[in-house]
């Protein structure tokens, strides 16, 4: 009877496909300040799924978080984010660069990236598109927070 249960743990064992965290998610909070000068982004992101997805993009294991970590992990990094998240001010785009970059968090769990960008006097529409591992993950769920003057919404984007 004990073989049978440990046969049993081991075939199902190797049946099951487990992957590091069952959840494919980013999420983006996205706050304009009181007095509407500046924007500011926080992209916190699982690090894995950032690595795969800049693996199938620039064909480079970055290592992330880890002791191997290569040396340019960081612009690898901000330009695969660039590429993928869009914030546009009254139908202009606001451009996430390395100068607008405040802090790069790079660890073995998440990478957690902060941008300050400064607004137009008038600002009447805005508008944010997020294609963050979308390409790489199949079931990949971006989740967007909005703070603005005060008033907290939540959306998710796919």
């Amino acid at each position: 009877m004990r073989r049978c249960l440990i046969i049993l743990f081991v075939t199902l064992g190797l049946n099951l496909n487990v992957s590091a965290h069952p959840v494919y998610v980013s999420m983006c909070q996205l706050s304009i300040a009181e007095d509407k000068a500046y924007l500011d982004l926080t992209i916190t992101i699982f690090s894995d799924d950032l690595e795969l997805a800049i693996f199938e993009q620039d064909s480079i294991r970055l290592f992330l978080g880890s002791d191997g970590q290569i040396s340019r992990s960081s612009e690898y990094v901000l330009r695969y984010v660039s590429k993928h998240v869009s914030i546009s001010i009254n139908d202009k785009e606001l451009g996430l660069t390395a100068a607008s970059c405040e802090s790069l968090d790079i660890r073995k769990a998440r990478t957690k990236l902060r941008f300050r960008l400064p607004l137009p006097k008038t600002s009447s529409t805005l508008s944010v598109e997020n294609t963050l591992l979308l390409a790489a993950i199949d079931d990949q769920v971006n989740m967007l927070r909005l703070n603005i003057a005060g008033e907290k919404k939540a959306a998710s984007l796919f």
